[in-house]
């Protein structure tokens, strides 16, 4: 018998934060750890520029998931290229489980900017062997704080790759990125307010022998307080040759989210909206009766935390009430998300437990 425990994770429609900032004090910690989900951005809207924007990736389609950890440069096997370095992050390879870290890239933090100094790549899938060790003479400011909208920085870096080979590669270029937009971010999972976007350009040169290429890598990047990587991105390689672009996408996983709080301004409808909806038996024996007054409900979604829609109510409810049959599903968390009225959405937070 399957019992469910609801968990109200509540948001809807309301004014935004605009003083939302990525400040200098959410910089990366060693310990810090984070797991992201990969998809095909092909043909994905980007959305607009501006405040009180809203980006709705909620239908995305993961394929496949990597970690990336924060350590000690000091205790890394190529930490000593690194000296002034005081974070490292290593990304391990896409479906590995922290057994083949395939790049470690080395920064430092000052009082207001996380800059990169250099980067090692290992072979994949194994992480075994050394491709090479780039060290850059000219560092990349790859963050200013604090973050906030309307921000920008303009940052000319170069480096050199010392290979396995004994070949030595010369790149040089800019990093160039503006805090472009704030809004409602709504993902598979859940909706988070008071996020940033960063719209960023990394374009340079590199030189390797007598061959010498233009790498660009056109990216949308968003943020919010107190996480220090984006929990959404959006990237585009430009094709230098002529080609089609490459886009592809990474989102955090719901697991790394769970602690967000909820904005700290507009609660007034959600308030309202909440208060009106009922959802019982809790706990339940396999099916769930959700109950709104005042409005009809409109969809009902139960979606995994991979992001994965395991049960809908499809198209229009036009009722004031509706029950779900959760027979069948896993032990596990999930998040059941009710649209209602005017686009006005919850979300729960449901555990299933099958004991």
């Amino acid at each position: 018998m399957k019992k469910l425990y609801l968990v109200a994770m509540a948001s809807c429609l309301g004014m935004l934060n605009m003083e939302a900032q990525v400040k200098f004090s959410d910089v990366p910690k060693i310990g810090d750890t984070y797991t992201m989900h990969v998809f095909d951005a092909s043909g994905m809207a980007v959305g607009g520029a501006g405040k009180d924007q809203t980006w709705d990736f909620s239908t995305l389609n993961y394929q496949d998931t990597f970690d990336f950890e924060v350590v000690d440069p000091k205790k890394e096997p190529e930490g000593n290229n690194f000296s002034s370095a005081d974070i490292a992050v290593i990304r391990y390879s896409i479906g590995a489980s922290k057994i083949s870290a395939y790049n470690t890239h080395y920064y430092k933090t000052g009082s207001s900017t996380l800059t990169k100094i250099g980067r090692v790549d290992k072979t994949r899938p194994t992480g075994g062997t050394i491709i090479y060790i780039n060290k850059f003479g000219d560092e990349e400011i790859q963050m200013k704080f604090p973050m906030e909208f309307g921000a920008k920085n303009l940052d000319a870096w170069n480096g050199g790759y010392n290979t396995s080979t004994g070949m030595t590669t010369w790149s040089a270029g800019q990093n160039d990125y503006e805090v472009d937009a704030i809004g409602k971010l709504v993902l598979p999972s859940r909706i988070i307010y008071d996020v940033l976007r960063v719209k960023r350009t990394r374009k340079y040169i590199r030189t390797k022998g007598s061959s010498t290429g233009v790498v660009e890598r056109k990216l949308h990047e968003w943020y919010v307080p107190t996480i220090p990587f984006p929990i959404f991105a959006i990237v585009e390689e430009v094709n230098s040759g002529g080609g089609a672009n490459r886009y592809i996408g990474y989102a955090m996983a719901a697991e790394e989210l769970k602690d967000l709080k909820e904005p700290s301004t507009g609660t007034t409808e959600f308030a309202s909206l909440s208060n009106r909806v009922t959802v019982f038996p809790n706990p339940t024996n396999d099916r769930l009766t959700v109950k709104l007054e005042g409005e009809t409900l409109r969809e009902i979604t139960v979606i995994d935390l991979t992001g994965k829609t395991v049960m809908a109510i499809p198209g229009t409810i036009d009722s004031h009430s509706a029950t779900l049959n959760l027979e069948g599903l896993s032990s596990g968390a999930y998040y059941l998300r009710i649209v209602a009225g005017d686009d006005n959405i919850l979300n729960h937070k449901v555990i299933v437990d099958s004991h």
